[in-house]
Formats: structure tokens, sequence, C-alpha cells
């Protein structure tokens, strides 16, 4: 059974819910299936070597919460299929939201200043509901706000459509009810403050939902564009998961099945070694993975907390302490001026990523900031983006330095040449461990059996 939960104007790739409750998306029997809106940022998916980018959203509208998680592909070994700048209409679309994301922001700001006054006036408890949080513009040195997590939880499969078109018809509705409130605050003397406040906070949600959803339409378009045979083997692949769910949910139990999960396990479970890793033994029989990572982030709170809390998932995991194997994370601070002699980006500059990550030493991993969104090369690094990010995803990011890929299903339909591009398909929730299930999942037996494997050298 499908349930068709259609955003209307909601968060990070930006149409917030529609009519549906996430209680109810939350009840479906077995696959669940939703129509998000996105909208898309200005991001060039380049570097040869691009993996995916993985974020978790938190949707809002009425009273809703929902739940969507992007994540990464194994591009590492695809080979661009364009490997010239080409401009496509739907960059153009793009560029147009970009433009109504800056009359949006101004609307805000002008009701914004219009209500602090009167709610000092007429109630100062609903001063602090009028605060307006930055725009979540990327750039060099800009850190995610780290957020909790929410209990851990099983997942299933889920089947996502993101469609550039339906998320330029939401954002016009978000744009004409921030006009809306700039002009009622000033000529409708008959509303409440509390009435206008909580419209301001609506659409406040709303705007971030859309800064979030940017970063995922632009990277993924031009993902398609510059890796389009590698798309079209991920369409092959899903449609042997849409076979293997439907026989499922017909009750057949046969050899073709047998072997249609067979083939997805390995399509889902794949694992690189990342060179010059190597376990040690401790006293006893305890072992540990020593984890050396370059950064050029200079916030110590920052870089205590991403270390903490990767320790604290990895070691207090059943699975590690009945294995007695733990992950030693340290950083290896390299200064800007180092990257860059001539001159190091200033805080918020847009900057070659691709070109940045070479300024590392060439063997180690990276942990680094200017990204469009935040995303992981297995094996080599994590770029940070200015969209909040929870602990177990910031987590999650991290083992794919340790060689883990995502265990997701990205594909498209559609031409790239499209008015408004590819439409975008994902399958999420296919594995219940942490890169199957980055808000919810554990880390596994099977997964610490895996680094043991690789990186156990007596």
């Amino acid at each position: 059974m499908i349930l068709v939960c259609e955003r209307l104007c909601d968060a990070k790739g930006i149409d917030k819910l529609s009519e549906t409750s996430a209680v109810a998306c939350r009840k479906r029997p077995a696959v669940e299936f939703r129509i998000l809106n996105l909208w898309p940022p200005r991001c060039v998916a380049q570097a040869s070597n691009f993996v995916l980018m993985k974020t978790v959203f938190l949707h809002r509208w009425p009273a809703i919460f929902l739940l969507c998680t992007i994540a990464h592909s194994p591009l590492n070994a695809a080979t661009p299929t364009n490997d010239t700048v080409q401009r496509y209409d739907w960059q153009r679309v793009i560029a147009d939201l970009r433009t109504q994301q800056e009359r949006l922001n101004q609307a805000l700001k002008r009701s914004q200043i219009a209500l602090i006054p009167r709610a000092k006036t007429e109630d100062p408890s609903l001063v602090k509901r009028l605060d307006m949080e930055p725009a979540y513009i990327p750039g060099y040195g800009k850190l995610p706000d780290i957020k909790n997590d929410a209990r851990s939880f099983r997942t299933t499969p889920k089947k996502a459509i993101y469609s550039l078109e339906k998320l330029q018809q939401s954002f016009a509705k978000t744009l004409e009810g921030a006009v809306q409130l700039d002009v009622a605050k000033a000529r409708d003397t008959s509303l409440t403050l509390i009435s206008l406040v909580e419209a301001f906070e609506r659409l406040k949600q709303e705007r971030e939902n859309l800064e979030e959803q940017l970063a995922y339409h632009e990277y993924w378009q031009q993902a398609v564009a510059d890796y389009k045979d590698f798309f079209v083997s991920r369409n092959n692949i899903i449609k042997k998961f849409v076979e293997l769910e439907q026989l499922r949910d017909a009750g057949v139990n046969n050899e073709h099945q047998f072997t249609l999960e067979h083939e997805l396990e390995g399509y889902l479970t794949t694992f690189t070694p990342t060179t010059g890793l190597e376990i040690k033994q401790l006293s006893g029989n305890s072992y540990t993975l020593p984890i050396n990572v370059y950064t050029d982030i200079e916030d110590d709170d920052f870089l205590l907390t991403f270390q903490n809390e990767v320790e604290l998932l990895f070691n207090r995991a059943n699975a590690a302490l009945g294995l007695r194997i733990s992950i030693e994370l340290q950083f290896k601070r390299i200064s800007p001026t180092t990257l860059y002699p001539q001159r190091p980006p200033a805080y918020g500059d847009n900057i070659n990523l691709d070109d940045h990550l070479q300024r590392f030493p060439k063997e180690g991993l990276i942990l680094t900031t200017g990204a469009m969104s935040t995303h992981a090369w297995t094996g080599r690094s994590v770029a940070l983006g200015p969209t909040p990010i929870t602990r177990r995803t910031l987590v999650h990011e991290f083992a794919h330095l340790l060689g883990f890929d995502d265990a997701y299903l990205r594909g498209f339909e559609g031409d790239i040449d499209d008015p408004y591009g590819v439409i975008i398909i994902e399958w999420t929730g296919l594995s219940d461990d942490l890169m199957g299930n980055p808000e919810g999942g554990e880390l596994t037996e099977k997964m610490f059996r895996t680094l043991i494997d690789a990186y156990k050298t007596n």
C-alpha cells in the first residue's frame, strides 16, 4: 500500500506537507510515498569523486512533523557524462527562485521591524519569537548548528519524489504569504499581535525549509547532468527494488524473490576500505581504530562536540562493547594560511570546494566547510554546509570516512534538458543501520565486523 503525502510549502527541499499529517505517514503499512517540493540551491557538483549529500529535514506545516533524509551515493568511481559547462533551463528556474528568496527575506525583515516595537509594548514575551535567524547562506568557515537526535527508531522503505516544478509553485505561495503579512501588519488594525506573530513564525519556518532545500535540488540536478550514466544504472536497481516490493506485497516467496533480495543487499552494503587505517590492539583483547582527520576549522567547541559525538555513538554501541573495539578520533589542525599562503578565504566567502580539498594532504581524511549542504566523499572528506544537522547524522557522515557508503537508492525521471530538469526519485529506509537510517539507525555488529575485517592486520 502506498500513502501519498503531498507537501505544501515546507522544509528542506521545501514545500511543506499538505493535508496529510506525519502521524498518518508513519502508519503506512509498508511503503510511504511522499511528494516533496524542493527548492534549488546554487551548488555546482563538479568534483569527479562527488559522493552525495545527506541532510535531514524537519518539516512543519500546521502541526505536522515530517522527517526526510537525503543521502550519499557511490559516485566516486563514476565517470562524468558531461564534462563541459552547459546552461540548463532548470538553472534559470533556480536563479529566479533565488531572486524570490531575497524578496521573501526582505518582506519578513520589514514585518519583524514593525512587530518588535508593538510586542515590546503589548506583550514582551513575544519579542523572542520574532527573532529571525540569518539566511542559511553557504560559505567558508560557516558551521551548522548541531541539533539533538530524535529517539532511535526502526524504518521502513519510503519513496520520495523531488519536483522542481512543484517546488516553484509552493515557493510562490510562501512568498505571497510573506507579502500579505507585510501589508496586513500595517493596514489591518483588527489583527491581534499574537496572530501576526504566529504567521511570522510559520513563514520564517517555511523560509528556513526553502533555504535548506536549495542545496538539494541544485546539487542533484547537476549531479544527474554530470553523471547521467551512473544514475541510469541506479534507475535499473530501483526497478529491481520495486519489483521486489511488489512480490512481498503479493505474499510471493520464490527463488526469483530470493535472487532479487541477494542482489539488492549487494547494492546497499558497499564498503571501500580507506587507505592508511589500521586497528591497534590494546591491553588484553580490546582493540581501537585510530582516525586522524585534517581540519581547517578553528572553532574548538565545534570540533570537541564532533569528536565527542563520534566516540560516544561508536564506542557505546552494544556491538562495539561486545567486540571490545573502539574508535579514537584525533584532529590534525591545519591553518587556512597554510592552505592558502597568498590569501586565505574570508569567513563566508564562496570557494571552489574541489580546489579547496586538493590543498589538503593527499592521503589524509578531511573535515572542512564551504559546502552548499553537508555531504561526504567516501574515504576522503566531510564538507559541512550551513544548515542544521543532528548529532547522529553528523556521525553518519563521519562513517563515510571509514569506508561505508549509504544504503539509499537515488534515480530520476524525465530529462535533464526538460524545463524543470529531472524529477529525482529516492528510496530510503532500505536498511535499518546508521547508513540506511541516519536519524534513528544503530551501529550494528555487521558494521563493526566489516571494520575489523578491513583494518585488523593480525
